[in-house]
C-alpha cells in the first residue's frame, strides 16, 4: 500500500470503527452497527478501486466489484468477513488486472479486515456449484460497489434469475443439507447455555435461510426478484424482525 493512502485508510477505518463501538455502547443497536460498518467498508472499497483499478468508479468496462453474502445484504458485524466478487465477462481483462486486484485485496487485509475475495466470470455464476452451493446462495445478496454497471445488471437481471429457475429445486436440496449439517453440529437443539448466536438452531443463519428460501420460492412463482417479506406470514413479520434485531445486537456485543 502506498504510504499516503495507507495511512489515510487506516486512520479512516480505525476512527470509523471506534465511533461505531462507542455508539453501540450508548444505543445497543446492532442494526446500526451493521449499517455503519457496511458503509465504512464501502468507502474503503471505493477509494481502493480508484487507486488500484480505475479513477472512475463506473469503469473499466468488463470488470465489476460486487459485494456478496453478508456484506452484500449489509450485514457486517464488527469483525465479520467481507465477501467480494470481482466479476468479469472478459477473462483476459481479469488476467490483465490480476496484480491490481491482488494489491487492492492486500490493502484490505493490511487493515486486518477478514477478506474473502473471488474472481469469477458470468459463466461461472451461471452454473450450480454443487461442491460449494454457498457461492450460489451468496449471489442472492449481490450488490454493486464499483465498475461496469451493465455487467452487474446482466448478473442481477439475467444470470441469477436464469440459473435459479433452472436449478432452484436442487439448490433448495443442497441448502437443506448444509442446514441439517449445521444443526447437527449444534446437537439439533435450541437449549444451549451458551448458544452460537449465528449458527445454532434458531440463530441468525436460520433467519438468513428463511429469506433465501423465500427468494427461491419467489423465483419459482414469479420468474423474477420478489420481496422476501411477501413470503412471511403477516402475523410473524414484526416478531421475526424483532428477533433478528435482538440476535444482531447480541452478536455485536459478543464481537466487541
Amino acid at each position: 500500500m502506498a504510504p499516503g493512502i495507507g495511512q489515510s485508510l487506516k486512520a479512516e477505518y480505525l476512527a470509523g470503527s471506534e465511533r461505531l463501538r462507542l455508539e453501540f455502547e450508548q444505543t445497543r443497536s446492532g442494526a446500526a452497527v451493521l449499517m455503519g460498518r457496511t458503509a465504512l467498508v464501502d468507502s474503503l472499497a471505493h477509494r481502493l478501486w480508484r487507486h488500484h483499478i480505475d479513477p472512475d468508479l463506473s469503469r473499466p468496462q468488463g470488470l465489476a466489484l460486487v459485494a456478496i453474502g453478508g456484506y452484500g445484504r449489509g450485514g457486517l458485524a464488527p469483525y465479520s468477513d467481507v465477501d467480494l466478487l470481482f466479476l468479469t465477462d472478459q477473462p483476459s481483462l481479469a488476467a490483465e488486472r490480476k496484480d491490481a486486484i491482488r494489491s487492492m485485496c492486500q490493502d484490505l487485509w493490511d487493515l486486518r479486515i477478514k477478506l474473502s475475495p473471488t474472481t469469477r466470470t458470468l459463466e461461472d455464476c451461471d452454473r450450480l456449484h454443487r461442491d460449494n452451493p454457498e457461492f450460489n446462495i451468496s449471489l442472492l445478496d449481490a450488490r454493486l460497489l464499483a465498475g461496469d454497471y451493465e455487467l452487474y445488471r446482466r448478473l442481477h437481471d439475467q444470470v441469477i434469475p436464469r440459473s435459479v429457475l433452472r436449478d432452484w429445486q436442487e439448490l433448495v436440496g443442497l441448502l437443506a443439507e448444509v442446514n441439517e449439517s449445521r444443526h447437527h453440529l449444534a446437537g439439533d437443539t435450541i437449549f444451549h447455555l451458551e448458544p452460537n448466536i449465528k449458527e445454532a438452531p434458531g440463530g441468525l443463519r436460520d433467519y438468513n435461510v428463511s429469506c433465501w428460501l423465500a427468494l427461491l420460492s419467489g423465483f419459482s412463482r414469479t420468474k423474477d426478484w420478489s420481496s422476501v417479506l411477501e413470503f412471511f406470514p403477516v402475523s410473524l413479520r414484526d416478531r421475526a424482525q424483532e428477533a433478528k434485531d435482538f440476535l444482531v445486537s447480541v452478536r455485536c456485543f459478543l464481537h466487541y
